[in-house]
Formats: C-alpha cells, structure tokens, sequence
C-alpha cells in the first residue's frame, strides 16, 4: 500500500468515526423533558425581505398557535421593496400580539444582513425564550408549545427539526434527503453531548443566552453565521446545553427547490460557514474536513490514482455507516423514508461535496435575499 492510500485510508477513518458517532448519538433514549407549570413567555422573530407571497400565510399559521403562554410574533422587514411592510402593519392592527420592527432600528447597524435583522428583533423581544423561523416555512399550531417545552430542564439551546417535500424532481430528491441527513448528523451529536450545527429555520434559545455572548458581534462580518456559528459560540463562551427536539409536533417544513441553481447556491452561503468553525470547534473542523478530502479523493479516484479494490472498500464502508444511520434516523423520528431518494443522494454526494468546499472559499460574494456581504 502506497503512502497516499495510507492517508487516504487514515482521513476517510476520520469521516467513518464521525458516522459512528452520529449513529451511536441517535439510539440513545431520549431524555424526559417535564410539564411546563408555569409557562416561558416566548418571542417568536422572522426576518423577512420582499417576502409578500409567503407572508399572509405564515402570519396566519402563528396567530392559530395553541401555546398558553405569553407570546409575541416579531416579523422584522429589512428594507423590503415590496409590500411585506404593509402586510406585517396591518397584520399587526389586527393582533397585538404581531409587531412590527425595521432592521434599521438595530443599535448596532455594522452587523451585516441577516444577523443585524434578527438584531433588530431580538433587541425589541420581550420574552425570556427566542424562537426563530424563515418566512416560507410551514409548521403545526403545536409548534411553540413544543419548542418553549423543551427548556423546563435547565436547557439554554434547542435546535428544531426542519425538512423540505420532495416533489418528482431529482433536485428535490436530493435536497431532501441531504438535509433529513445533515439533520442527522445533527442530533445524532447532540444526543452526545457535543452540539455541532443548528438551522435558523427551526432554533430557539434564551434571550440572556444571547446578550451573555455578546449577540453577533464575534461573526459580524460574515454572511451566514446567526445558527450554527452563534450556536459554537454559546457552546465555547458560555457552556449552553443544548438538546435536540425530536417531537413531530415541533417539525418545520422549508422551501422545495426545483431548480440545481436555487439549491446550489443556498448551500454554498451554508458551506461558508465551515471556514469560520476552525476558530470555536476544532473538532468540528477536522471533521468537516476529513469529510471533503475523503470525497475529494473518492471522485478523482476514477482516474486510476488508487487500486480498484481500495476505492470499493471504502465506498461500500460509507454507504453501510450511512444507510445505517439514514436507517436508525427516519425510524426514531417517525418520518417517511424513500429509498430510491437515499440513492439518489449517496450517488449525487461526492461531487456535490467536493463542489461545496471548492465554492465555500467565495461564499461572500454570494448574496442573502438579492444582498451581498461586499
């Protein structure tokens, strides 16, 4: 064996390791989480830009939410050009518990983008609990009542489930499936005790968690950064528990992509972030990197650079670890599982893969709602 299939063997062991232990965290017993007696008062914030299509009917969905708390929806408009502030104001007469705040009003306007309107919202929340949802998502009227019962045990952090519907298309194949694995992933290391990733789709955490870490600040400058960055921030700064909510009633559905272009270049702002983990997850990074190199290899193994035999091994090895933990995932948390669709996904990963950590070096200059970073 050659010295350069020696670290190929070495870094794809790194990968399988990491596989592992996502399969080890998801058949773990779930912990119990107790009644609420005396209910959290709950600040649900969306930031929003020209989003009057799915606007209506988001603000609908939250007023017929059924937890008996406190609770207040803050739908932040950052400088829409389109009638998403008109929609929100009228809304808002309507209900009060619907309020109205502009991304301007934050107090520090050299946060960037998407971080300086949450900014803005969180800095007017009066609720002890932060839930964070985007405007297209879908979700039950048991949502709140399921993500405010998770913090009755001492919790500082919860990281939602969020998953997208496939339609016929191989893009929306794919793009389900990559996030019901990189969901995974996700609380199959929580349930370890080592929280790696969240998604701002579905995420709640404590208010004074935030301004205890100094909100933003730390990533200010970068694009992504007001999930799973903040999330390595309150883990690193602070010690947060944080724990992943498996319940149904708390899942979120996303935005279906039909289009490669739409997907690719959602996923590259997310591959941006993974240049920034080195700094409060070395963990992390290791991991993340064993993953690219591994894939990188695989897919330019075609090329003869490695004995057959050596390159089969080691697909066959990732395929099991990850149909084990597709598996054991959509059998724990009771979701539809397509086979074909996992397929799809395993064939289509490594170039997509390689493709992510080649294109995360420019994720800045792609933009967040029509807005660029530079």
């Amino acid at each position: 064996m050659t010295t350069l299939s020696i670290c190929f063997f070495i870094i794809a062991s790194i990968y399988f390791v990491g596989l592992l232990a996502f399969i080890i965290g998801n058949t773990r017993k779930e912990a119990h989480l107790s009644v609420i007696n005396d209910p959290f008062s709950v600040s649900v914030i969306v930031a929003i830009r020209d989003g009057a299509g799915p606007l209506p009917v988001l603000l609908r969905t939250m007023s017929t939410q059924t937890y008996k708390g406190k609770l207040e929806f803050i739908i932040v408009d950052d400088e829409s050009s389109d009638d998403t502030a008109g929609i929100i104001q009228s809304w808002a007469k309507k209900d009060s518990r619907f309020l109205y705040v502009s991304s301007l009003e934050a107090d520090d306007q050299n946060l960037r983008l998407k971080k300086r309107t949450l900014t803005a919202g969180i800095e007017k929340a009066s609720g002890d609990i932060l839930l964070f949802t985007d405007a297209d998502c879908h979700m039950g009227p048991c949502w709140i009542q399921s993500m405010a019962g998770c913090f009755s045990q001492n919790v500082d952090y919860v990281i939602g489930y969020a998953e997208t519907h496939p339609s016929f298309s191989v893009v929306s194949r794919f793009q389900n499936l990559d996030l019901m694995m990189l969901m995974a992933g996700t609380r199959g290391i929580t349930r370890l005790g080592s929280a790696w990733a969240s998604t701002g789709q579905n995420q709640a955490y404590r208010k004074s968690l935030f301004f205890q870490t100094g909100g933003f600040s730390k990533i200010s400058d970068f694009l992504q950064g007001d999930d799973s960055l903040f999330l390595q921030i309150t883990r690193k700064f602070a010690n947060s528990k944080v724990i992943f909510n498996s319940d149904p009633h708390s899942f979120i559905t996303g935005r279906t992509e039909e289009k490669w272009g739409n997907l690719l270049r959602q996923r590259i702002r997310w591959a941006g972030d993974s240049l920034i983990i080195w700094r409060f997850n070395k963990i992390f990074f290791l991991y993340i990197l064993s993953v690219f190199i591994t894939n990188a290899l695989l897919l330019i193994s075609f090329t003869g650079m490695f004995p057959f035999i050596e390159v089969l091994s080691i697909i066959l090895i990732k395929f099991c670890l990850e149909f084990t933990l597709f598996n054991i995932f959509t059998g724990q948390i009771k979701v539809k599982r397509k086979w074909t669709n996992f397929v799809y996904w395993f064939v289509l990963q490594i170039p997509y893969i390689v493709l992510m950590g080649v294109m995360s070096f420019i994720a800045s200059k792609f933009s967040w709602r029509g807005r660029q970073l530079s």
